[in-house]
Order: C-alpha cells, then structure tokens, then sequence
C-alpha cells in the first residue's frame, strides 16, 4: 500500500511510486546508438507514432562489411520491458578477427571462408531505462541467420597417383557455401527522442 500523506488543506494525497524522471513530453522523432552481434555498430533513425511503439531503420558496419537493418519495437508502458523485432542484411566482406569469433569454423574450412555477408533476424526482449529525453536500452534473444561464405581464390585439392610423385588430379572449389544457423545474440544502446508533443 501506498503511504498516505496530509496537504495543508488537510486533504489526504496518496504518495506515488518513483519513477524514472522524463521530459513530461512525448518524442516522436529519434536517433539510437547501439552495438551488439550479429548487427554490430550502428546508427539509427526512429519514429514514435504512440508511446509504445516505434518504427526504427539503422545502418552501420560489422567491422568487416556494411549493415542495415529496419524494425519494430514495443514498449508498452513507454519505458520498462520492451519487445522488439529487426530484420537486416550484411554485405559480403573479407572475414576478419572478430567475425572470426562469432562464425567459429574448423581450421580445415579456413582456406573456403574468406568472404561472408549474411541477412539475419532478431527477436529480442529487453529494458528500456529513460533518463530526460534519453533511454538506455539493453535487448537480448533469438537470432535467425542465413550467411554466404565465399572463398574467391580458388581453392585447389590435389591428389597423388601410386608412385607419390605429382598429382595427376587437381579440383578447384569455386562454388560460394551457404550456412543457417540459430543462436542467442544481445545488444546494448542509447536513444535520443525529441520533437515531443
């Protein structure tokens, strides 16, 4: 129960919850800042048609290649617990270090996954935490993610013959690989909400 508390006119006021402080004005209109995998850095533009929904698109980079990526995103009272959904793509681009980590392959697959561009989907829950005309946001969830890997030097398999002189065969892989895969994916941002009505 909430405390009760006596106005000078001796009225009885019921004492209100904290709550995270805001402008008291609805932005419509925004930028988000966030960082995360499989999207990796990106800057966005958001519209805000009702206090909890907004329509969001963003573009960025990987580290390795360019991203973009549109979305929903509900936040029902606001702030607080959030849904949001994202559809984006990654251009094809030379594999480095840190996409190296997150597509983990074999040692003997090296020399065939030089390239990789993917197009991925994010169901993520999260927290929205405002503070002004600012909100932190941290989402985490459920990732979708259909990549091409491509290995433009020709990669060239030879086989001896009997004698182990050499190889009276060579094959040469051309031919970009296709991978699907489930994972958990996470992210963390700011947003900057203004235009408020």
């Amino acid at each position: 129960m909430h405390p009760s508390v006596a106005d000078d006119r001796g009225a009885t006021t019921v004492a209100k919850r904290a709550v995270p402080q805001t402008s008291g004005k609805r932005g419509i209109v925004g930028f988000a800042l966030d960082l995360g995998m499989p999207d990796g850095v990106n800057l966005g533009l958001l519209l805000a048609p009702t206090r909890w929904l907004r329509l969001g698109g963003a573009a960025g980079s990987n580290t390795a290649g360019l991203d973009y990526r549109g979305g929903i995103y509900l936040v029902p009272a606001g702030w607080g617990p959030s849904f949001n959904f994202e559809l984006g793509h990654c251009t094809m681009a030379q594999m480095n270090s840190l996409l190296g980590e997150f597509f983990s392959v074999s040692k003997w697959t090296k020399p065939y996954v030089q390239e990789i561009g993917y197009t991925y989907f994010n169901a993520h829950v999260g927290f929205d935490y405002p503070v002004g005309s600012f909100s932190l946001f941290v989402h985490g969830g459920y990732t979708y993610l259909a990549a091409t890997v491509r290995g433009p030097d020709p990669v060239v398999v030879g086989w001896n013959n009997d004698s182990g002189k050499t190889p009276n065969m060579t094959v040469t892989v051309r031919q970009d690989g296709d991978v699907y895969a489930h994972t958990l994916s996470a992210k963390l941002g700011v947003l900057y909400m203004f235009g408020g009505i």
